[in-house]
């Protein structure tokens, strides 16, 4: 199990995954960034690339979707983190905040992965990702 911490991206996470590699599940921060916080938190195109420099095999988002800390909306790290994962053919496991996640059964749980943040989004915003609310649960 691999957990970032806020992080930057940076070099180290290829030398972690290097020498301590590869990780089951890795929890890598992907919200509340900004261009002037770059050497504190990542992009959540980053966090995926952390996430695959760590070798990382299954991804869990986090340090998202709680608070405004940045200027970004609360449901866009989940967005963009999805969407760079489908780029990069990475597992990704967005579980909704509360719900108990079995290690053991981490692919299955995977598998059933939903984009539970979508119908809580306002519809303005829902329509620009092209899905929908229903299709969401």
């Amino acid at each position: 199990m691999y957990f970032s911490g806020d992080s930057g991206y940076f070099d180290g996470f290829e030398q972690i995954g290097n020498k301590y590699g590869p990780f089951d599940i890795s929890f890598i921060e992907t919200g509340a960034y900004d261009n002037d916080w770059a050497h504190i938190h990542m992009t959540p195109e980053q966090s995926v690339q952390a996430h695959l420099d760590v070798k990382g095999q299954v991804m869990v988002p986090v340090h998202n979707g709680t608070f405004d800390l940045a200027f970004h909306a609360w449901y866009e790290p989940l967005e963009r983190v999805s969407a760079a994962a489908e780029q990069t053919d990475t597992a990704l496991l967005t579980p909704e905040f509360g719900r108990v996640v079995s290690v053991s059964q981490l692919h299955n749980t995977v598998a059933q992965n939903s984009f539970w943040w979508r119908a809580l989004m306002p519809q303005a915003e829902l329509a620009a990702t092209g899905a929908t609310a229903a299709a969401a649960q």
